[in-house]
C-alpha cells in the first residue's frame, strides 16, 4: 500500500500523484509554448493597439504557467 501525503505530493509515490505530477508538468509546459505562440504573433500584429493587446495575453499565459508551478 501506498502511504500517500497529499499535503506534500513531493513526497508521495503513490499512482495518484504520480500521474497528477506528470499533468501538472504538462499543463505548465502548454501554457509556457502558448506564451511563446502569443509572442509570435504579437510581433507580427499590423497596428500598436493589437501588439499590446496579444502582448498582455503573453503576461496572462506565463502568469497562468507561474501559478501552476507555485
Amino acid at each position: 500500500m501506498y502511504n500517500c501525503q497529499p499535503n506534500h505530493p513531493e513526497r508521495c509515490k503513490c499512482p495518484q500523484c504520480d500521474n497528477y505530477r506528470a499533468m501538472l508538468e504538462e499543463s505548465i509546459q502548454d501554457e509556457i509554448c502558448d506564451a511563446g505562440f502569443y509572442a509570435q504573433i504579437a510581433n507580427e500584429a499590423p497596428t500598436d493597439e493589437l501588439r499590446e493587446i496579444i502582448t498582455s495575453i503573453v503576461g496572462d499565459e506565463y502568469g497562468h504557467a507561474r501559478l501552476q508551478a507555485s
